[in-house]
């Protein structure tokens, strides 16, 4: 049961869509008229003051949640003490009508404050980035609808973010009639990831280094580039093709995007979260398979809604919730650990090289690249340490996964400062890279091979994060 403590207008229009939804509700309001016309209305509403709300405990044992939106900030204080004091564990929803009340609100143990000129503002933008999605969706439906097919190119060893986003942007150009296939350079490596492209049957077609991609390019009238927005750049489409279409939404200056139409923004959590933006925009049919893909996309690059989310994010997840399938979510999310994950794990844990909150690690030689963020993963959760680069080799490549929870740093500006931004970069707290050995690559031995991939990541890493003296004081 939800319990609406002051129903003037903000608690009515509450009450309202509660209602909508067939809700268990009960009003408290200290005007008798409001609540005879709330009882006229069909509500269940009574008369009490938040001032003394004792009188109302036996109902307040079956609440869930109490939303507590009078216009007097006083009266909603001495509510919120009392449900504090004797409901604990209750979720409470508190109105605010300025900084100061919210700030009284939020010491006073609520669970949310909302401010409605807040929720004026954020619904303002909602609807200019509707309009944005509107206008930009011509620009779009126009390249598609010129196109027979269109070769769809996802970031090299795809996340499920990217994943999802081209299953989007395949469903997208198969309703306005365009055939898509999608394609990837790397491996699909992380457990996770070869159970999200089983159980959703995704079609994908891999293309290597060694492969020939101006071929596969001319046999599509359009190439569109998904979680990447530059060519070549974590992607195997070459430096010399520009994409017709491109949805991203890392960091990357805009004028260096040559594509004839791209959406990437960076504010954004995920770029799952863009592509259902255009699934709801041209009314794209979206069944259990795409929301759950899309969902989990969304889920993965924000960490389960705790890192870079924002109310868009939030908005499609919830949209795509109503449509997924709960039970090929779960089997998603739960896949057996492989044998060379736990390997990997363990080549993290006895290489690292720790100074003060920082990890750096090699996990040496490795088939399967997608080991490596989980390897970070794993050593960000330990205690005292708020970040970590992790490296290992995979062929003639070094590939970087970096992770930190410190405000101070960005890891997607260090890394591209210390590599290049053809080969690195991402989000402040989470990046990556991939650097071709070149002649390196030639060397027979490999442990010699190993320590000259070590020696340059390292010096390269502890440079641009200024830990390079501290390096040094360490080894003496």
């Amino acid at each position: 049961m939800y319990v609406i403590l002051g129903c003037g207008s903000v608690g009515f229009n509450a009450a309202r869509l509660l209602k909508s939804r067939d809700e268990d509700l009960l009003i408290i309001d200290r005007s008798k008229k409001r609540v005879e016309d709330l009882r006229d209305a069909g509500y269940t509403a009574v008369t009490g003051d938040m001032e003394n709300l004792e009188p109302f405990r036996p109902e307040f044992e079956r609440a869930s949640a109490f939303l507590i939106l009078s216009s007097n900030m006083e009266a909603n204080l001495a509510g919120l003490k009392h449900l504090r004091k004797e409901y604990a564990q209750a979720f409470v929803v508190v109105r605010a009508i300025d900084p100061v009340s919210a700030e009284a609100f939020e010491k006073a143990g609520a669970d949310r404050v909302i401010t409605p000129s807040d929720v004026i503002a954020r619904s303002v933008l909602r609807e200019l980035t509707e309009f944005e999605v509107r206008r930009t969706a011509g620009a779009l439906i126009s390249i598609l609808r010129a196109a027979k097919s269109v070769a769809i190119f996802l970031q090299s060893n795809p996340d499920p973010d990217a994943l999802g986003s081209g299953l989007a942007l395949k469903a997208i150009c198969e309703h306005l009639g365009a055939k898509a296939t999608l394609y990837y350079g790397g491996a699909i490596g992380h457990q996770e990831n070869r159970a999200f492209v089983n159980l959703l049957d995704i079609q994908l077609v891999q293309v290597g280094p060694r492969d020939d991609v101006h071929d596969v390019v001319a046999q599509h009238d359009c190439v569109a580039l998904v979680e990447a927005s530059l060519p070549g750049k974590n992607n195997v489409l070459p430096l010399d093709v520009t994409p017709d279409v491109v949805f991203d939404h890392h960091i990357v200056e805009e004028e260096d995007i040559k594509a004839r139409f791209h959406d990437v923004r960076q504010e954004i959590g995920a770029t799952s979260t863009i592509l259902t933006q255009y699934l709801k925009q041209l009314d794209v049919p979206v069944d259990a398979k795409l929301a759950v893909a899309l969902l989990y996309g969304i889920r993965t690059d924000t960490k389960s809604f705790s890192r870079d989310v924002t109310p868009a994010d939030m908005e499609a997840a919830t949209f795509l919730s109503s449509h997924a399938d709960p039970e090929l979510l779960e089997k998603i999310e739960t896949p057996p650990m492989s044998a060379e994950t736990v390997d990997t794990l363990g080549k993290a844990i006895r290489n690292r090289e720790q100074y003060g909150s920082f990890i750096l690690t090699s996990v040496d030689f490795i088939r399967d690249r997608d080991t490596l963020p989980q390897a970070a993963d794993f050593l960000l959760k330990l205690e005292g340490v708020n970040t970590v680069v992790a490296f290992g080799i995979v062929e003639d490549v070094i590939h970087l996964s970096a992770r930190t929870n410190d405000v101070r740093v960005n890891l997607g500006e260090a890394l591209e400062k210390a590599f290049g931004k053809q080969n690195a970069g991402g989000h402040a707290k989470m990046a990556g890279g991939q650097i071709r050995l070149g002649i390196f690559g030639d060397v027979d031995e490999k442990e010699a091979l190993l320590r000259l991939a070590r020696d340059a990541v390292r010096k390269q890493v502890l440079n641009v994060l200024g830990l390079e003296e501290r390096a040094k004081r360490e080894e003496e």
